[in-house]
């Protein structure tokens, strides 16, 4: 994966302005300022960014503000240390494709079910919804059983091995 023009990399020495653009404030004015992409924010730097009003805080609202920011950070770092990582090679074997899904059991382990929808979704070969990748399971398709899936299809979007296809849909990453 590369970087493109959308890439908006902020190196700053102070936790204050990681505080201040994670903020309900600075998200209200990208929301405002920002594009949208289908139904989706988008963030340009330059209206989003380039021109966000950043307050002119006292020296305890910097404190404050840098305090929370360091939280946050600790608490991101803290949730991407215990992300799954899913190999992008060597799906489950047991998953043949002979012109249609055979439904798989559920695995019980997360790592295990999220290597099986990630195979699933690679199988189908192109966008598919949600009810699709879930009877790809054996077993009753319940209000669980889609969340879970539903669940793990936006984990694979975020470590880049999915893709979000809009409404509801998604495809191999």
């Amino acid at each position: 994966m590369l970087p493109d023009n959308k890439l908006v990399n902020i190196a700053l020495d102070d936790a204050f302005y990681l505080g201040v653009l994670s903020s309900r404030i600075h998200v209200t004015w990208v929301l405002a300022a920002g594009s949208t992409l289908e139904d989706r924010p988008v963030y340009v730097k330059t209206t989003c960014f380039e021109t966000f009003p950043f307050p002119d805080a006292s020296d305890a609202q910097r404190a404050r503000i840098r305090d929370l920011a360091e939280q946050l950070d600790t608490h991101r770092k803290r949730q991407q240390a215990t992300l799954i990582q899913v190999p992008v090679t060597g799906e489950l074997s047991s998953l043949e494709v002979t012109g249609t899904l055979e439904p798989q059991p559920w695995p019980t382990a997360l790592k295990d079910r999220a290597t099986a929808a990630r195979a699933a979704l690679t199988a189908i070969n192109g966008p598919t919804d949600l009810n699709t990748v879930t009877a790809a399971f054996a077993g009753k398709r319940t209000a669980k059983r889609l969340a879970e899936i539903k669940e793990i299809l936006e984990m694979l979007v975020m470590l880049g091995q999915a893709v979000d296809a809009g409404n509801g849909r998604y495809a191999a990453g």
